[in-house]
Order: C-alpha cells, then sequence, then structure tokens
C-alpha cells in the first residue's frame, strides 16, 4: 500500500509537470562580469517538464523569488538573440509570472536578472510558439476549436444516433465518443473556418471546400464527407438541421430541413442539397437560432428569416416567414447574434439594441413576455463585440471589459452567482481585458494576452477543462500543442 501512495505521489508530481530550473552559469555577454558568484535565489518555473508554455504568441515567464531585497533586482527578457532587453518588472518573493506578446515569433528566449550592483546572469532556453485559437464552435454536444495553423482541436461528449439496423452507437470523433479535454482532430490542417450545431459539424478547407460529419434527423457520417456543389467557401454557419455556406463572390447557399421557412428561400420543403438564397447575396454575417436566421447585409440592414414566435425577428410582430425582412433598427448595424429566441445587434455608434423571448425576465424586467421590437439595452455603450447564448447576452467593450445580461442557469453568466440568479441588466464579468468571445451551451473567451478561459454547462464536458461539473466563474484552460513540442533545453552558457 506505502508503495501505491508513492507511485501515485510520483504519477501526481508528473501530472503537475513543474520543472524548476535554477539559473545556471554567468553569461558570456560583455556586461557580465564573469566569474562573479550569483546567489541562487531565483528560480525559472515551466509548466511542463522540459517545455515553455506559450499560449497563441503571448509569451508566459514563470518563477519563484527568494531575494530578500526583492527592488534590487530586475527581470529581463529578449525575444530577439540578446539585441533588445524588455523589462519585465522586479521580482518579490514567491511565485509569479510575466507575460508579454514579443514583436515576432521567437525561436529564442532569453531571461536574464540584473541587480542595482551590475550583476547579470542570463539563461537563454528555445522556444516553440503554439498556434494560436482563430474560432470556436460549439454544439449542442460538442465543441471545435479552430487554430492559426489550420489545425482543429476538439472536446465534448459526442451523443448516441441510431442506425439504419435499430442498434444505437455513439457519434466518435478519431473513435472517441468523450473528450473531456481538448484533442487534435486527426486529417485536417488546412482549415479556414469551422461551424457546428446540433450534433454536427461544417469544416471550410483554404481550398474553399465544405466538409461535414455527424448526426443530423436523417444522415449520419462518422468521417468527414464532401459537401458536393460548393467551392470557394468564405465561411458556414450551422444550427441542428440547418446549414449556410457564404462563397467568396458574395453567393449564399444553405440546405437542411426548413423548418419554419428556416432556409429563407421563400419555401418551408425540406432542401437535401444547397440552394441559392437570393435575398441574402452578398451578407457579411449570418447567425441562426432555432428555426430562424439573421443576416448582416453591407449597407448595415439586417435582415431576419424562419420561426418568429417569441418575436426573434424583430420587425414588430409574431408572424413567421420563410423569405427575409429588415429587422426594426434606427440606424445601421456592424454586428449581430441570435440565441435559442432572443436576438441582439450592435449599432455602428456602440451601443445595443435586443429583442426576442423574455419569458424568464432575460431582457429586462420591465419588458414584455415576449418582446418583438429591437429595444436599447441599458448600461452598455462603447461596444465592439456582442453575443447572445440562449437568453443571455455577452457585450465587450472597447477597452475589452466584458458585461453579460440575462440568467445564470449552470453559472452560465460567468458571475459566479447560483443558478436562480438573473441579471436583469448588464454585470461586470470578473475577468482581465477581453479580445474575443464564443458562446453555445458553453462560454469562451480569449483574454487580450492570448488566454482562454471557460465556464458554463459542462455535464457534456463543453467546457473543456477535463472535468464534467458546471463552471460559474472564469477558468484558464489551455489548449495542448498536438504533436508536442520538442523537448527543450536550457543553455546556460550564453
Amino acid at each position: 500500500m506505502q508503495r501505491d501512495r508513492t507511485r501515485r505521489a510520483t504519477t501526481a508530481a508528473r501530472m503537475a509537470g513543474v520543472l524548476v530550473l535554477a539559473l545556471g552559469a554567468l553569461a558570456n555577454g560583455a556586461d557580465d562580469p564573469v566569474g562573479t558568484p550569483f546567489p541562487r535565489a531565483f528560480r525559472l518555473e515551466r509548466p511542463r517538464p522540459r517545455v515553455v508554455w506559450t499560449e497563441g504568441e503571448v509569451v508566459t515567464v514563470r518563477w519563484r523569488s527568494f531575494f530578500r531585497d526583492p527592488e534590487r533586482v530586475r527581470i529581463e527578457a529578449s525575444s530577439d538573440r540578446g539585441a533588445t532587453w524588455s523589462t519585465l518588472g522586479h521580482a518579490p518573493v514567491g511565485a509569479g509570472e510575466f507575460s508579454w506578446i514579443p514583436a515576432h515569433a521567437p525561436q529564442e528566449l532569453r531571461v536574464r536578472l540584473r541587480t542595482q550592483d551590475g550583476l547579470v546572469r542570463s539563461n537563454a532556453i528555445r522556444v516553440r510558439i503554439g498556434p494560436r485559437i482563430v474560432e470556436i464552435a460549439m454544439a449542442e454536444f460538442f465543441a471545435l476549436a479552430l487554430l492559426s495553423d489550420g489545425t482543429l482541436r476538439t472536446w465534448g461528449e459526442y451523443p448516441y444516433f441510431q442506425t439504419a439496423d435499430g442498434r444505437f452507437e455513439n457519434l466518435t470523433i478519431d473513435g472517441l465518443p468523450i473528450v473531456a479535454s481538448p484533442r487534435r482532430v486527426s486529417g485536417f490542417g488546412d482549415v479556414r473556418s469551422v461551424a457546428a450545431g446540433g450534433a454536427h459539424a461544417l469544416v471550410i478547407t483554404r481550398e474553399g471546400r465544405v466538409l461535414y460529419w455527424g448526426a443530423t434527423a436523417t444522415e449520419v457520417h462518422q468521417d468527414p464527407v464532401p459537401v458536393e456543389g460548393i467551392e470557394n467557401a468564405l465561411f458556414a454557419r450551422a444550427h441542428y438541421d440547418t446549414n449556410f455556406v457564404r462563397l467568396e463572390d458574395g453567393r449564399v447557399l444553405a440546405w437542411g430541413a426548413n423548418i419554419g421557412g428556416s432556409l429563407g428561400d421563400g419555401t418551408s420543403t425540406r432542401r437535401p442539397e444547397p440552394t441559392e438564397i437570393s435575398a441574402l447575396a452578398g451578407a457579411l454575417d449570418i447567425r441562426l437560432g432555432n428555426s430562424c436566421g439573421l443576416a448582416l447585409m453591407p449597407d448595415g440592414t439586417v435582415l431576419s428569416w424562419g420561426f418568429n414566435g417569441y418575436g426573434q425577428a424583430g420587425d414588430g410582430t409574431f408572424e413567421s416567414s420563410s423569405t427575409p425582412r429588415s429587422v426594426l433598427l434606427p440606424q445601421a448595424a456592424s454586428a449581430i447574434s441570435i440565441g435559442t429566441d432572443t436576438a441582439a445587434a450592435l449599432l455602428v455608434d456602440g451601443t445595443v439594441m435586443s429583442w426576442g423571448g423574455n419569458d424568464f425576465g432575460e431582457l429586462g424586467r420591465d419588458r414584455p413576455p415576449r418582446d418583438p421590437t429591437p429595444t436599447l439595452e441599458r448600461g452598455l455603450a462603447n461596444i465592439r463585440q456582442i453575443a447572445c447564448s440562449g437568453g443571455r447576452l455577452f457585450a465587450i467593450r472597447r477597452d475589452g471589459a466584458l458585461f453579460a445580461r440575462g440568467p445564470n442557469d449552470s453559472g452560465g453568466l460567468g458571475v459566479g452567482k447560483p443558478s436562480n440568479f438573473l441579471a436583469e441588466h448588464p454585470v461586470r464579468v470578473d475577468i482581465g481585458p477581453v479580445a474575443q468571445i464564443f458562446v453555445g451551451y458553453a462560454v469562451h473567451v480569449i483574454s487580450e494576452r492570448g488566454h482562454r478561459y471557460g465556464w458554463g454547462y459542462n455535464n457534456s464536458r463543453l467546457v473543456g477543462d477535463g472535468g464534467w461539473r458546471d463552471v460559474r466563474s472564469p477558468k484558464r484552460l489551455f489548449v495542448p500543442w498536438d504533436p508536442a513540442p520538442e523537448p527543450l533545453e536550457a543553455d546556460a552558457s550564453r
């Protein structure tokens, strides 16, 4: 039993993956006092053995200091082989980290200490910069992340489906039905854009081809198959059995069940093959909700179509329509978003208008249960990005501050409150400046420093933190390199 405990402790230490490097010999630079002993009072720490963890193009240096007089010691770093040095700060007693964005992707990272007495010690570490996240698409059961190198990562719990002979099988990715933490999707290295809806996904390659895999009401593909008849695709959108693709020449194609006229082609006839939707030609963006959709047009107008039982069309009525019609906005929009039955538009002046379902007060208690007329969101100004998820609205201010409004089921607002909490008006999410947000049943954001955070519904492993419990506050997450970087050696001779 003692042996088992020892083995478990050893394994846990390895999984913690912290390699502590005592800084080696003195650097050989011109300003280095060669031969002068340097106190062993500072250590570099790496998140994994022999690997410097970087996320996107943000480099993070972790350290532990034992200096009694930290103001006498300055930490500096260089990403251009010592040509220029940036001061990261002083090293107070204890553990800490500094992050910065190099001017270019470094082949080597140098860290040095400089004291008031002129003592210098440096350490050169070869660095491999990992790809950054470009886009995250979330279906009901799984998520896909597109990285800057064109590869894909996935996580989630892939659902069951019924086969033609009546058996039930898990939909899988690379043979795995459950992927609790991000894992690379094999066979993809040239992806331009991704979309996911329900239990299926669309992938656009850099050549403009569209690949499909997953399950809809009528078909299942365990492996990606090409969508015939589409070339030069620019982006895709998916929501359950509804699919849209915008081509580089401005044409918009759609196919799927067409329930309630959700394809916007003037009918409710199922379209198994891509069909051109002429009314949406030139659309800058398309967003899909439950049997409904929004399109942002080049002149800033917003079009809506499909099911309108909650007023999510934003045309002042509750009448559904299979043809696109204009949303009632007072000025041009720069962005759009739609959740389950609520929608929002970001106007060019930085304000936000919302409309649709309000059964639980998600639009604010002073609004009717279902509001078909766009109304100004109080407390939101100077906004640069919006995102709707269920009845929730998220907004990123131009300074990077993130706000959330609506119900908090499964901790979806990210404010640390219980599930019965309702934010009738926007509240600040306790996180640093945010660059991007991606929403679905869970929420993922990329900070301005390049770090990824997630929270919300996690029973289907959608947060991607390796667990299954809901996450109620922003949690720092990592995207592992796959394959892992080469083992990195410290070189103390420079």
